[in-house]
């Protein structure tokens, strides 16, 4: 399965492990590869609601959410599939 998103006038291909694509030696997930090679940052409304949501799916938390001197309350987790993905709201 993949999911395709339109952001402005280019596309973003997502998918799980999927080594048919191009071979062996690619598509693969950072827990195959024990590496990560990117990370996902998502600015939310509400950062300790998407957090606890998270973490309820079965995400690890890397870096604790805490108020930020750049005036984002910021934290990172690590998903079930090895993907990094930090989560930012503005601080009220």
């Amino acid at each position: 399965m993949h999911a395709t998103l339109a952001i402005g006038d280019g596309q973003l291909f997502l998918h799980g492990e999927f080594p048919e694509f191009c071979g062996q030696d690619s598509a693969r997930s950072p827990t195959c590869l024990d590496a990560v090679t990117c990370s996902l940052h998502l600015n939310v409304d509400d950062a300790d609601q998407a957090r606890a949501r998270a973490l309820a799916a079965g995400a690890e938390q890397t870096m604790p959410l805490e108020d930020q001197f750049w005036g984002m309350r910021y934290g990172q987790l690590r998903d079930p599939f090895g993907h990094l993905r930090a989560t930012a709201a503005p601080l009220t």
